[in-house]
């Protein structure tokens, strides 16, 4: 029996393909805009705050010598690193270290797991590596649904409009829980290393009696 689907053109078929196109557009645009934060690197390292050497308590100033200073700024990391790693898991259930993408032997990473070269389109079908959306024409190069690679993968008309159903419901999903992840985890870092020196004075007062 002929394929029909080349040849389709019934509201139905039209309506599935739209609604494909609107959900891998809405996914892409999404990834687009936030991808200074899954596609550039950062670290953990807290310039700022390893340079602290006095603290102030109580009016008075006290000035921590180098042994000292570099004791609390140890304990401070690994404490924050720690806390940051159990809130992670425990708020968003993200392993920190799964989650994430190293450069090389150097300390930055990539937020999500992606890395330099990754385009948007890349990382859109790295979250949805189980999803075929080479079988509608959608290759990277061109994101616009071809039947003529379509004809080649379903039998007829109804398989064709399911799986474009599944795929728009599936990448929506799919990304929209990335771009939560990824915003999460790079807004905390992000807003941790912005208030580091504040952090690191107050765990050095909350710590002052067991360490001076």
């Amino acid at each position: 029996m002929e394929n029909t689907l080349i040849t389709s053109n019934s509201a139905i078929v039209r309506l599935c393909e739209e609604t494909f196109n609107k959900s891998f557009t809405k996914a892409l645009n999404s990834l687009k805009e936030c991808q200074h934060k899954w596609g550039e690197p950062i670290d953990l390292k807290l310039h700022d705050a390893s340079c602290v050497d006095t603290i102030e308590i109580e009016g008075a100033t006290i000035k921590l010598d180098n042994d000292k200073a570099t004791d609390l700024f140890c304990w401070f990391c690994d404490d924050s690193y720690t806390f940051f790693k159990e809130h992670l898991l425990e708020e968003k259930g993200i392993d920190f270290e799964e989650f994430i993408g190293r450069v090389g032997r150097t300390s930055k990473f990539f937020v999500g797991g992606g890395n330099y070269d990754y385009t948007p389109f890349e990382m859109l079908c790295e979250l949805c590596y189980d999803l075929n959306v080479s079988s509608i024409g959608i290759d990277g190069e061109s994101l616009e649904i071809d039947r003529n690679t379509s004809i080649k993968w379903f039998e007829d008309v109804e398989d064709y409009c399911n799986e474009l159903i599944c795929l728009a419901e599936t990448i929506e999903e799919d990304t929209a829980n990335f771009i939560d992840k990824v915003n999460y985890v790079w807004d905390y870092i992000d807003d941790f290393k912005k208030n580091q020196v504040e952090n690191f004075k107050e765990f050095c007062l909350n710590n002052l009696r067991e360490t001076i």
